[in-house]
């Protein structure tokens, strides 16, 4: 998208950014006019239609853990290591360094928290006890942030965005049908990707780095996609949570078989 809206097209103007930010808006970014505009506005507040994949940001969360926990940087895309079953890694120094990840990180803790972008999904996700909770001030730390790639039809119905969608993909080959038509083939989707950490002797160590990219669904009630607008939880969120309870539990029950053994084999 940003390739086809550079800074110097017609939709993004020194102008058209002044007006956007004039006084402010109540909605954030969806004040501004301009699809190149309204494009890289999205990608300033971290919800835009950044070129990634889970996997790409999945290596992103290893290389800030690395850097936090002062390890050799590894060199090998994440993929590799999954498949070849923890190989020996290409180690060198890391991009990021250790007090720039740590503040990082301890930055990426709020959206848990009251206020944030992922709490309401903590709500439903976590039950709060001393080893996790949604102000990650347990044993265990969620370091995280959601996203919400720009989807342009938010206050559209199911039916009417289809019934919208068919018209235009009926009409003649223009530049101005394949914009429209770009509008309709944007997926509604959600992301969360987040470090799992544990606290050991007034230290973070992160132990899983874990990307959800989840599709939002239609409400059969409102007939509108779910949370529009971005009001309300992140799907992805609410999966990714669960996942770190499910992390957190398998931990603690593994611990305790170990001492249980220990114990019974001293």
């Amino acid at each position: 998208l940003l390739d086809l809206y550079p800074p110097g097209a017609k939709t993004f103007t020194a102008e058209a950014a002044e007006t956007c930010y004039a006084k402010g808006h109540p909605k954030r970014w969806r004040g501004c006019r301009g699809e190149g505009l309204v494009a890289h506005i999205a990608e300033l507040f971290g919800q835009g239609n950044a070129r990634t994949t889970p996997a790409g940001v999945a290596q992103a969360l290893v290389t800030l853990a690395q850097a936090a926990d002062a390890q050799p940087n590894v060199q090998r895309p994440v993929l590799s290591l999954v498949q070849d079953g923890g190989a020996a890694l290409d180690a060198g120094s890391s991009p990021v360094s250790m007090q720039h990840a740590r503040q990082l990180l301890e930055a990426l803790q709020e959206p848990l928290k009251t206020g944030g972008t992922a709490h309401v999904s903590c709500l439903k996700a976590i039950t709060a006890d001393a080893r996790l909770s949604c102000n990650n001030d347990g044993q265990w730390v969620v370091a995280g942030k959601t996203g919400t790639p720009l989807f342009p039809h938010d206050a559209m119905t199911y039916t009417a965005r289809k019934q919208a969608c068919d018209r235009i993909k009926a009409r003649p080959d223009s530049v101005s049908r394949r914009h429209e038509w770009a509008r309709c083939v944007v997926p509604p989707t959600k992301w969360f990707a987040f470090l799992l950490g544990q606290r050991d002797n007034g230290q973070i160590r992160w132990k899983k780095a874990v990307v959800v990219l989840a599709e939002r669904n239609w409400n059969a009630q409102s007939g509108l996609i779910d949370t529009p607008f971005d009001r309300g939880g992140n799907v992805a969120a609410e999966l990714g949570l669960r996942m770190a309870r499910n992390l957190v539990e398998r931990e603690s029950n593994a611990h305790v078989t170990q001492e249980s053994s220990h114990a019974q084999n001293p």
